[in-house]
Order: C-alpha cells, then sequence, then structure tokens
C-alpha cells in the first residue's frame, strides 16, 4: 500500500483485520510460478523446470493448503453463493474470514525462500552477480517495505503514556487508592458499565471508565465485574449484563458470587444510563475527584428485590393516575399503544398465547402509524419484548428501528436501538426500549426491525407499547395478596 500510494499517489483504504501482505518478493515469485505453470500447460519442456521448485513434498502439500485458506480469507465460495452458510454453519463462528490469510502468508514466506535458494543455485556458477542481485533484491526489498509499518507504529506508541507504569503517578488515583483497604471489597463495578466479548449480550466500553477502572483494577489487585474480551462465554455474558437489569427481576449472577463483602464502584463523568444511575442511587459515595467517582455497595442493596419499594410507589399514586385505553396513566389523554399480538398465536410468547413471529434477517414491520397519530417534536419511547434464547438472536448489527417517511415515502429520520445492548433481561426475553423525536406530525411512523442476510434466526417479539418519553403507564396485570404490575413495558413481579 505505502508503495502503490507513493507510485501513484492513490490513496488505498485497508481494514487491518485484512492485513495478510506477503511482501513483494513473494508476490514476484507467485508471479514467476504461475507463469511456469502456463508454460506447463503449452510445453512439455516446462515440467522439470516445475519439478526444481516442487520437489519437498511436505512444502507442496502445506502449499496447497494454504492456497484455500486463501480463497477462503476472501469469502470464496461464501461470498458467491450465500446460501452456503446454512450448509456450513460454523463458518458463521468466524468475525473476520480475512484472518485466515495468515496461513497463506507463511506458507508463501517459507516457499519463496525455498525459490529463491532454487533460483540463487541453479545460476551461482554461471551468473554469479546475477545471483548476487537476486539475493541482496530478496532481503533488501522486505526491509524496505516493512520500515513505513515500523515508522508508524513507533508514532503510536509513544502518543500515550504507559497508565500502568509504576512510575508513572496519578494523583487521582494515588488518593483513591488510600480509600481502598485491602481485603474490603470484592470487585469492581464499572459505571458506565462494559461486557464485551461474546458478541450476543454487550455492553459497548466508554475510554474514560476503561482507563479508570482497570487502572484502579490492576493496583488494588480488584477483579472487574464486567468484561472487555474477545469469545467470551455466553451464558455468562448474559448473566453479567443483567447486574444492570432492575431488581424486581431474578439475577442468576447472584448464584456465583459467594462472598458476602461488598462491591466497589468505579463511576467516570461519562453518560450514564436511567439503569446505572438507579445502581448508584443505592451506593454510597466515598470518593469524588475530576475524574471519577469511587462508592461502596453491599452485596445486599445490590441484589436485593425492589418489588416491594415498587409496589409502595403505584399505591402512593394510583389515585391521582388516569385511565387511558384499559392503562392507568399519569399524563391524561396521553399517546398510549399496545400491541400483545394475541391475534398471532405462537409456541414462545412473552405473556398469553400470541407473539410476532418472523426471521430476523431482513426488514420485519410492527407497526406503521398513519400521518397525524404523533405530535411534532414530542419524544416517544418504543419498547418490546423480544425472546433471546435462540442462537444469534439479538447480535450481527441486528437492529430495531423507529423510521419516520415523508409523503413521498422518503426516510426523513431513523432512530435505532441494538438489541444486544439491551440492560434489561428477564429469562429468555430482552427488552428494547428505543427513543425516538417525531419531526413532523404530517409523517408516517413504522416500528421496524433489520437483520443482515444471515443466519436465518427465528425473530420472536411481544408487547410492542409506545407512549410519551414523560408518562408513566401503569397497569395491574394480577390483583392479588401479591400483584403483577405493568409499568411501562416492564413487569414487577416477587420472585
Amino acid at each position: 500500500r505505502p508503495l502503490i500510494e507513493k507510485l501513484t499517489g492513490i490513496s488505498i483504504h485497508q481494514t487491518w483485520e485484512g492485513w495478510g501482505y506477503i511482501g513483494l518478493v513473494a508476490t514476484l515469485v507467485m508471479v514467476f510460478i504461475a507463469g511456469i505453470w502456463l508454460w506447463r500447460i503449452f510445453s512439455k519442456k516446462a515440467a522439470p523446470v516445475i519439478g526444481r521448485y516442487f520437489d519437498i513434498p511436505i512444502l507442496n502439500m502445506s502449499f496447497l493448503a494454504s492456497v484455500f485458506m486463501l480463497l477462503l480469507s476472501f469469502g470464496i465460495p461464501f461470498k458467491q453463493f450465500p446460501a452456503l452458510v446454512d450448509w456450513v454453519p460454523g463458518i458463521l463462528q468466524f468475525r473476520a474470514p480475512g484472518r485466515f490469510d495468515w496461513v497463506f502468508y507463511y506458507v508463501a514466506t517459507v516457499f519463496s525462500a525455498h525459490v529463491i535458494e532454487k533460483i540463487y543455485l541453479g545460476i551461482r556458477k554461471r551468473h554469479r552477480i546475477r545471483a548476487i542481485i537476486v539475493l541482496t533484491l530478496a532481503i533488501v526489498f522486505p526491509v524496505f517495505e516493512g520500515l513505513p509499518y515500523h515508522f508508524e507504529m513507533s508514532k503510536r506508541l509513544f502518543r500515550n503514556p504507559n497508565l500502568f507504569s509504576p512510575e508513572l503517578k496519578e494523583v487521582a488515583i494515588a488518593d483513591a487508592l488510600k480509600e481502598i483497604e485491602n481485603g474490603s471489597y470484592q470487585a469492581l463495578i464499572p459505571i458506565p458499565f462494559y461486557c464485551v466479548g461474546s458478541s450476543t449480550f454487550s455492553r459497548p466500553v466508554m475510554p474514560e471508565i476503561e482507563k479508570y477502572s482497570m487502572i484502579i483494577s490492576a493496583r488494588s489487585g480488584l477483579p472487574v465485574l464486567g468484561s472487555y474480551l474477545v469469545k467470551s462465554s455466553i451464558p455468562e455474558s448474559k448473566n453479567t449484563v443483567q447486574l444492570m437489569s432492575p431488581t424486581y427481576y431474578p439475577k442468576k449472577i447472584v448464584n456465583h458470587i459467594r462472598s458476602k463483602l461488598p462491591f466497589l464502584i468505579v463511576a467516570s463523568r461519562e453518560a450514564q444510563t436511567k439503569y446505572e444511575k438507579s445502581l448508584l442511587s443505592k451506593a454510597e459515595m466515598i470518593f469524588t475527584s475530576n475524574d471519577f467517582t469511587l462508592y461502596r455497595i453491599d452485596k445486599n442493596s445490590l441484589f436485593k428485590s425492589t418489588y416491594k419499594n415498587e409496589l409502595k410507589k403505584f399505591n402512593a399514586i394510583r389515585q391521582s393516575l388516569h385511565d387511558n385505553n384499559g392503562f392507568l396513566s399519569s399524563l391524561p389523554e396521553a399517546f398510549i399503544y399496545f400491541n400483545d399480538f394475541e391475534n398471532h398465536p405462537a409456541k414462545i410468547a412473552f405473556r398469553g398465547s400470541g407473539a410476532f413471529t418472523g426471521l430476523k434477517p431482513g426488514l420485519n414491520e410492527f407497526a406503521n402509524f398513519d400521518p397525524g397519530t404523533f405530535e411534532s417534536g414530542k419524544t416517544y419511547t418504543v419498547s418490546a419484548w423480544m425472546y433471546n434464547k435462540y442462537p444469534d438472536a439479538l447480535n450481527h448489527w441486528f437492529r430495531f428501528m423507529a423510521i419516520e417517511t415523508d409523503a413521498r415515502n422518503n426516510p426523513v429520520n431513523t432512530s435505532v436501538a441494538f438489541p444486544e445492548y439491551s440492560e434489561v433481561i428477564y429469562g429468555n426475553w430482552t427488552l428494547v426500549e428505543l427513543d425516538f423525536t417525531v419531526q413532523n406530525a404530517d409523517n408516517v411512523i413504522r416500528i421496524v426491525s433489520m437483520g443482515k442476510k444471515f443466519p436465518k434466526t427465528p425473530l420472536t417479539l411481544d408487547n410492542l407499547f409506545i407512549t410519551g418519553k414523560d408518562n408513566l403507564v401503569y397497569k395491574i396485570l394480577r390483583e392479588g395478596s401479591s400483584p403483577v404490575l405493568f409499568k411501562n413495558n416492564q413487569v414487577i413481579n416477587r420472585y
């Protein structure tokens, strides 16, 4: 790339996960070998020449295998025939198939060295100068081509200090560590919370919380209750993300935490979700600085059910709520839309016996609202429960969207949520929530999902709910000594 850019002035974009350049020397050797094979097709005289370079059986087999791996790294034949993915489902486990070119990278380099050696030995007696030139170029060119990458990387290495270096002392971190007594905490919880690795149940990582949580973890010895890994356990990630769910839902991770010690929370100044703020409201602040704050929360406060508190809140405002299409609303005559899909019988449903069922790939439309349904400039919240037990049910760039289109059916505004990042997990169901603001009341609003062509995973969605973002909506789902409440599509139940 650097050589071509300097020679032509053309800028070439590359993705680092697809890098596998074997070098100009190896490339010329490959062209040389391809030329000999073409010569072999038209001339029998080429057979002895080919045999000269293919005289090591193990290298021949390795080279042939590496060529097949190279084709796979190009997506061949799956890009040309996408249906093959259904026959070879394991291929979808590889997030970056371009990495398969590493096999060819190493084998082609070894094979090229072998070919150059044969060329050198073949001409050194008759053409010694030429032999030396060939050998010199084979050594110099890789060094020449590698220099731009070394220069580029050397600049990056010293762009930021080594934050884990013992010599690097930050006053805020040093002061914070004084507040952490050895053995007084069992783990560190980062806020904003991050959980990266399974590519199925996730929370994205913010740069500041990544920095401070990992530095404090390294210097205090506390493990991080979260993750920033690759190919981590899917069930473990699910249980970990569920830590951010409201505590009126049961959390499986508590069964794996035997220590009774409290948790240390490290919170950066970055934006926090309402669930993260709710967690912090239960904690005690023990240290603050311009960059981060430390909190202490005991195990009981972290996992104790808030069912009774939610029930008290409801009973306290129940008389002030307004009847609205079978719901109790904090705002009179507020817009409320609810579809439980009971007219769509399904084997799996969140509540009742009906649910929207389809396939995750492509476009699925859940609701379509005529012009005049919503108010201009107002923000609404749409939410729905999605079944998360199917393999790859909510990931791979799967999107839950509110699309606003004008009279000519042109999209004018699109709001997007990624179900994979949802914080509310209730057993095998995930609550996906999305805020959208209507630009023009005369436009059409569609609630849809969009998924990649593959894999062809089933999709089950239930209880689609929309109301104004500032509206609080209740419904009593079950009366009795342990009532079950509907609260803005959340289910508040005793467990």
